[in-house]
């Protein structure tokens, strides 16, 4: 769970730092940010198939890359 938090805080971060080049401020703060990904984490039926794809991705591109050295 921390690191879901993590990941979410630099965009977080991102997000700001874009505004202020523009000249906005941010609808919530850093604290209300944290508060509200805490409480709401993504729902592991997201991770699931994110994972899955990736491991079906991954066996014919570690295969292409072992056929090209």
């Amino acid at each position: 769970m921390t690191t879901h938090v993590n990941i979410n805080l630099k965009d977080h971060g991102l997000k700001v730092f874009g505004l202020m080049f523009v000249g906005k401020r941010s609808k919530e703060s850093y604290y209300e940010y944290t508060v509200r990904i805490s409480e709401n984490p993504i729902p592991k039926y997201v991770y699931y198939p994110t994972f899955i794809t990736a491991g079906v991705l991954f066996i014919p591109a570690l295969i292409l890359v072992i056929l090209a050295s």
